[in-house]
C-alpha cells in the first residue's frame, strides 16, 4: 500500500479512497503492462465482485448475474491481478473479503449506489416531462 502518497492520480496510481492507492501492474523491468488502469478496468469485473461479497459466494453470485460460475471467477480473478492483491479469501465454501476487498467492495458499493440514484432521479424528471406535455 502506498500511503502518503499525492492524491493525484498519475500514470502509475490510482487513488481508491483517502489513503489507499492501486499501483498498476508492472513488467519485470519495471514498466507498465498498459497505460492507464481504467483501459483495463470494466465494470463486469466490479459487479462480479460487489456480488460474490454481497451474495456470499461464486455460484449464488453468477446465479444472480445470470452467467456461469466460472465467468463470475474468471472476472473477479483479472481484478485481482489488475489490483495486484487479494480482494477474497476462500476458506472452505466460505468467502470472506480480505481488508483491500473491504475497502474496494464500499467504493463499488458508493459508485453503484450513485449510478442507480442518477437513473431513478432521471427517470422522475422524464415522467414530469411527459406528464406536462
Amino acid at each position: 500500500m502506498l500511503r502518503g502518497q499525492s492524491p493525484e492520480v498519475s500514470n502509475e496510481i490510482l487513488r481508491v479512497s483517502k489513503n489507499y492507492y492501486i499501483r498498476h501492474p508492472q513488467d519485470d523491468r519495471g514498466r507498465l503492462k498498459a497505460p492507464g488502469l481504467w483501459n483495463m478496468l470494466n465494470m463486469n469485473q466490479l459487479r462480479a465482485f460487489y456480488e460474490v461479497i454481497k451474495a456470499g459466494g461464486f455460484a449464488r453470485a453468477a446465479r444472480r448475474l445470470n452467467v456461469t460460475q466460472p465467468a463470475v471467477t474468471a472476472q473477479v480473478r483479472s481484478l485481482e491481478e489488475l489490483c495486484g492483491f487479494k480482494l477474497i479469501v476462500r476458506k472452505g465454501k466460505t468467502i470472506y473479503p480480505t481488508e483491500e476487498g473491504k475497502l474496494i467492495f464500499q467504493s463499488v458499493k458508493n459508485v453503484f449506489k450513485a449510478v442507480d440514484d442518477s437513473v431513478s432521479k432521471n427517470k422522475e424528471n422524464l415522467s414530469h416531462l411527459s406528464s406536462r406535455l
